[in-house]
């Protein structure tokens, strides 16, 4: 039940007597009190609404105050994780370079190290190098000397050989590089187109003769003494002119 007002508490009324109509066991009260009383009534009734309804909005406001608080504390909260979780990252990334520095300083010690192996092993390259071209320009030089030699050589055989061709009937036959085959004919009397042949050829050390006909037992003598100075200008007449001596020996035993 609604509490009663507290004007129904009084037992008198505020009217005058004059305009108020006797109530037994009443007394009145004016008009105009009456109406003072019903609007401060109202005023008072107006003032607690409107406190109530500015506690309320205060309250609201305290209230989304706090709402924010609390979403800036969370917010804080999250913000302090992250920055957790940064610092382990950080100390996670530092030992992690730590170790890459470890292992840069350690590469570039071997890197180092295997400079100086290399740039060592490259001069001692070019060190053989050298050695190897000084000595491939000396052979170079000793081969183009003795092919020179060999080449003289052979002008000089050929030069005898044409030489002698007609007066002692020797024919010259190229039949190899450096080889010659050797004919000889006016040599036996009662046959002067018989041939006698043999094979010359100009080696690294001198001259071999070979496919004798016919065989003659002066011949290893005679190269003996042509290699021991082939390179002298009468070594080589000397040589024809005794293998033909021996020929002509052998024709006339035959």
């Amino acid at each position: 039940m609604a509490p009663a007002s507290p004007a129904r508490f009084f037992d008198f009324d505020y009217r005058s007597p004059a305009r108020a109509e006797p109530v037994p066991g009443n007394t009145g009260c004016s008009d105009l009190m009456e109406e003072v009383c019903s609007s401060h009534q109202e005023r008072v009734t107006q003032w607690r609404r409107d406190q109530t309804h500015s506690l309320h909005a205060e309250a609201q406001r305290g209230i989304q105050d706090i709402l924010r608080e609390e979403e800036g504390l969370e917010q804080l909260r999250m913000d302090l994780a992250a920055v957790q979780e940064l610092t382990e990252a950080a100390k996670h990334l530092s030992a992690e370079g730590s170790k890459l520095n470890k292992a840069i300083h350690a590469s570039l010690s071997a890197t180092g190290r295997r400079a100086e192996e290399a740039a060592q092993a490259r001069d001692e390259l070019c060190d053989t190098h050298q050695k190897s071209e000084e000595e491939l320009q000396q052979e170079e030089l000793a081969v183009n000397r003795r092919i020179q030699a060999a080449e003289d050589q052979k002008v000089d055989i050929e030069y005898f050989l044409n030489r002698y061709r007609d007066s002692l009937g020797l024919d010259i036959c190229r039949v190899a590089p450096q080889t010659v085959r050797l004919t000889f004919t006016l040599i036996d009397k009662s046959r002067p187109s018989r041939e006698f042949l043999i094979t010359l050829a100009v080696a690294e050390h001198g001259y071999t003769a070979f496919d004798c006909s016919p065989e003659v037992p002066e011949l290893p003598q005679l190269l003996k003494s042509l290699n021991k100075d082939p390179a002298a200008a009468a070594a080589l007449p000397s040589f024809v002119c005794g293998l033909r001596r021996a020929f002509v020996n052998a024709a006339i035993s035959s």
